[in-house]
């Protein structure tokens, strides 16, 4: 757009990490973990311009960025007998800063500037349990304080999609479970809810479009699942292996597209199926993912009066597919 961008990113994590799980008695345990990492980034820009007013004839940028750091969990567990458990957990997370790769400002002599990493803690209490033979529960609770949250935005003055930090944090429950109606065929489900919000909002973070308490971009308040798959032992039709067959439903609620909390996007429903025969080395299957052919929006943003510009989701996908393991 208005040049020739040629850009190369490097991104480079090198990690060690452990996990434990220590039994207590009979019924409790303790278990955790640590994860000790580090980050590189290079970025090299090269931009030329094709003569549109307004851009510079060229322009170079070389950056790098590096962080080290540490993440982890920890968490305890109740066996109040041998079909059902609870649980607590906090955990530490971190997604790593970096550079927005497209560096649309490079026309106007701007670099493209650094990001912040994301740092979060994250709290978690659940329960699971069999109720009988091939019925399966599981409910938890949560709450997600996020700190330099990496998100995106539209910069209308320059038609520019920009990255932003901001602070924000999630609270809700998830319920699910599977049962076996007969041999060989089971159903799955789940129900999920999330509030989110937009918190700790400074001044600069406004020019943005974010104000506190805006919903967080991108994460709907409902979600739903459901499913079926069937598994046949091929010797039922005198061959070996297995026959697979399995058909998804999913449910993406309402949620909002911009920092600003000005344009909610509308719930969408998908369906995907897929057939396929395997065995212990071999496996061979087709699929159509997205069945009734939606298009989900996953951006929306008012450019002007009676304008609207989308990023619309990808239609029907049909497809086949074989593995081989070894």
């Amino acid at each position: 757009m208005n040049g020739t961008f040629d850009n190369k990113m490097t991104s480079e994590t090198y990690a060690a990490f452990g996990d434990a799980t220590v039994p207590l008695n009979e019924h409790w345990s303790i278990s955790g973990g640590l994860r000790l990492a580090h980050d590189r980034q290079t970025f090299d820009g090269n931009y030329v311009t094709n003569g549109f007013p307004g851009t510079i004839p060229a322009f170079q940028q070389a950056s790098e960025t590096s962080d080290t750091y540490m993440t982890g969990r920890a968490a305890i567990a109740y066996n109040w007998n041998a079909d059902v458990m609870s649980y607590a957990s906090i955990a530490r997370g971190y997604a790593s800063g970096g550079f927005e790769k497209t560096s649309q400002y490079a026309g106007f002599g701007m670099p493209s500037l650094k990001f912040d990493p994301a740092k979060s803690w994250t709290y978690e209490i659940g329960t699971k349990a069999n109720l009988a033979d091939g019925i399966a529960v599981r409910g938890a609770v949560f709450y997600n304080d996020v700190r330099d949250g990496q998100l995106s935005g539209f910069d209308l003055a320059t038609m520019r999609v920009f990255m932003t930090n901001q602070n924000f944090r999630s609270y809700g429950l998830e319920l699910g479970g599977s049962a076996e109606l007969t041999d060989g065929l089971e159903l799955t489900g789940g129900i999920g809810y999330t509030k989110s919000e937009m918190v700790d909002v400074t001044a600069e973070s406004m020019l943005t479009g974010a104000r506190e308490g805006n919903r967080v971009p991108q994460v709907p308040e409902w979600t739903a699942n459901l499913g079926l798959g069937y598994r046949l032992p091929g010797e039922a039709l005198g061959v070996s292996g297995n026959f697979t067959a399995n058909v998804s439903y999913q449910y993406v609620g309402t949620r909002v597209s911009d920092l600003a909390d000005k344009e909610e996007l509308e719930p969408y429903h998908t369906i995907n199926a897929r057939i396929g025969w395997e065995n212990e080395k071999y496996g061979f299957y087709g699929f159509v993912n997205n069945l009734l052919d939606e298009r989900p929006l996953a951006y929306s943003l008012t450019m002007a009066p009676g304008v609207r510009g989308v990023y619309i989701g990808r239609g029907r996908v049909f497809g086949a597919g074989a593995t081989v393991k070894w």
